[in-house]
């Protein structure tokens, strides 16, 4: 909604002269022929530089092209050994590489190009390269000995991972050239047994060694086993007279993985130190000098450790026609890598990678498949998953402080943090001042419980601040089915998420009325501020902490097959496929699924129409 008459602006400052119906075109060749702020001065007789960009001339002057492509190879090998046909050795080497370059022009009379109002144009150009290489080479041996079945697979793995990048960045002050390269090695060795009596007791054991060059010598190695068992009941002679039970399996597993992905840092564990840009540099008299600054390490930084245990069973009934498994399980992460904050003077950072902490999650799944109907010409399938886990983090700091408030996360602004990581919370936990609303339900501005007692002011305290939601939910459900009749086919996929919440950070970015005088020029704001009347920005309140919940059609296809066409050697099928067909959800923003639970105005996710022919001959 666009404000056309705002009345007495005394509240909100001296307003400029405004046209709601301003066209993107004027006659000021300065800016090509496009309407500027730049062009205009504010009550002070000063020039507009924060004014809002004309979205038509970023359209029209903008001239920004890149290419991209990409080359997948990958080749198998599988050789019998001949002295013993048991054994089997494979290799599988693999390359993927993508090359990308650009640029990014924008013209001298681009009005949203500028530097305190003086035009600067833009010429930005960039290069990329991301190659992978991969060798995996194993040797397998599977044998049976009467009741006895043994498999056994040995092997080494090698990656590498390789990164270069160059961006160019050029206008009529200044040019900076930014260029990054690096890459990361993992080695591998690895070996697993697969040992079956009878087909009723089973038992799987593997050891992985794995290296990073993330990490320094000392810290390089992980070893990760773990180990599975299994007893399938089904196969046991008491079960032979239970008829309705077509399968039924009992199994119970624990195993160690490691996490060395450490985002933004190929070298958590080296000291380096970095050359500073045009903008921070040291002057000596009339001169300039480029410094260099030491980054943050840690040199003892290891791999994080996940013990994971499990418990299931996978159960038949009906000859099959229901099939279902049940699975609880509990995993310990320890050694959390994280980036967290360190005291003042213990490095060269207030803000470090390393491991620190630890998380628990447990949870159960349940997956049930049936078959209510199967005849010759009429097949029905219906498949229901559920999942349910429960995080905490148990352990942040290398002792315990209870005056601790934990791990800002989830920027929402300069300075501001709307998640947090603290004791005894899941992770990224939403971290608000509690919201209090009048008799008519509508929040009430600037007013928050002090749930600290301590009275006085409650925004600035942080102790009134309350750790509620999560972006996590709490159960997750998924639905498919397929039916066949005749030629005619149908089915759908579809999942429901209950309990996950989400910050709606375009609302609480937006919807206040300040903001359609700011920075010395009216703007458009949103029409969902009248939800509200929010004069000012309220950022830490929990009324944009929105339930999120929500039911998705993901897909949804229906087909038919022609058979025979012409002749017997032809045949054909036709189909038609909806993707992301529709979402139930109260949530009020585009999209309730959001990465990380913060919503920044993402892009609406399509929702595509597939109509296709399938000829066969």
């Amino acid at each position: 909604h666009t404000i056309s008459d705002f009345g007495d602006a005394g509240a909100v400052g001296a307003a400029v002269s405004f046209d709601p119906t301003q066209s993107p075109y004027d006659d000021n060749t300065t800016y090509g022929g496009f309407f500027s702020w730049l062009a205009r001065t504010d009550v002070n007789g000063d020039q507009i530089t924060n004014g809002n960009s004309n979205p038509v001339a970023m359209l029209e002057q903008t001239d920004n092209q890149g290419t991209a492509n990409r080359i997948i190879l990958g080749a198998q090998v599988d050789y019998a050994i001949p002295f013993l046909k048991d054994l089997h050795a494979n290799l599988n080497v693999g390359m993927d590489q993508g090359v990308s370059e650009g640029y990014n022009f924008a013209p001298l009379t681009a009005g949203f190009v500028h530097s305190n109002g003086t035009l600067i144009g833009r010429d930005n150009t960039y290069t990329g390269t991301n190659r992978s290489k991969l060798l995996d080479l194993y040797f397998s041996y599977n044998k049976d000995f009467g009741d006895h079945d043994l498999e056994a697979t040995a092997g080494y793995g090698w990656q590498h991972f390789y990164r270069e990048r160059e961006s160019i960045n050029r206008s009529e002050v200044a040019s900076d050239t930014i260029p990054e390269k690096n890459e990361n090695f993992l080695v591998s060795f690895f070996g697993r047994v697969n040992y079956g009596f009878k087909d009723k007791y089973l038992i799987t054991g593997t050891l992985r060694s794995d290296g990073s060059s993330r990490f320094g010598k000392e810290n390089r190695w992980g070893l990760f086993p773990s180990l599975a068992v299994a007893w399938r009941i089904i196969n046991e002679g008491f079960m032979s007279g239970i008829t309705p039970i077509s399968d039924l399996k009992l199994r119970a597993g624990y195993g160690v993985t490691g996490q060395q992905d450490i985002p933004g840092n190929y070298y958590p564990h080296l000291a380096v130190y970095r050359v500073s840009n045009d903008f921070a540099r040291y002057q000596l008299g009339d001169d300039f000098y480029y410094t260099m600054r030491p980054e943050p390490y840690d040199a003892n930084i290891k791999w994080e450790e996940s013990i994971t245990y499990n418990l299931g069973l996978d159960f038949g009934l009906f000859n099959d026609n229901i099939t279902g498994s049940i699975e609880v399980f509990q995993k310990n992460t320890e050694d959390l890598l994280n980036y967290i904050q360190v005291p003042a003077g213990s490095g060269f950072s207030n803000f470090l990678t390393t491991n620190v902490g630890s998380m628990e999650n447990q949870g159960i799944e349940v997956t049930l498949n049936a078959m209510p109907v199967a005849k010759e010409n009429f097949n029905w399938n219906i498949g229901v998953n559920f999942t349910s886990i429960n995080s905490t983090i148990t352990k942040l700091n290398l002792t315990d402080d209870p005056a601790y408030q934990g791990v800002p996360q989830g920027n929402v602004g300069v300075g501001a943090f709307i998640q947090n990581h603290q004791v005894g919370y899941p992770a990224f936990s939403f971290y608000t001042y509690q919201q209090v609303y009048d008799d008519q339900g509508k929040p009430i501005e600037g007013v928050f419980v002090d749930r600290s007692g301590e009275g006085g002011t409650v925004v600035g305290n942080n102790n009134n601040k309350y750790r509620g939601e999560n972006p996590a939910a709490n159960y997750l459900f998924g639905f498919n089915s397929r039916l066949t009749y005749n030629d005619f086919d149908f089915s759908f996929s579809s999942r429901l998420s209950l309990g996950n919440h989400v910050y709606n950070n375009v609302e609480s970015g937006l919807g206040y009325y300040n903001n359609i005088y700011t920075q010395l020029h009216f703007r458009n704001i949103p029409s969902f501020v009248s939800d509200t009347d929010f004069i000012s920005q309220q950022t830490y309140s929990d009324y944009y902490v929105q339930d999120a919940s929500f039911f998705k059609m993901d897909n949804i296809s229906a087909g038919y097959n022609f058979g025979a066409l012409l002749s017997d050697q032809v045949k054909a099928r036709v189909s038609f496929t909806v993707q992301n067909a529709f979402v139930i959800t109260d949530y009020k923003g585009i999209d309730p699924e959001v990465d990380g639970g913060i919503d920044r105005n993402i892009y609406p996710r399509p929702r595509t129409f597939l109509l296709g022919l399938n000829v066969t001959f």
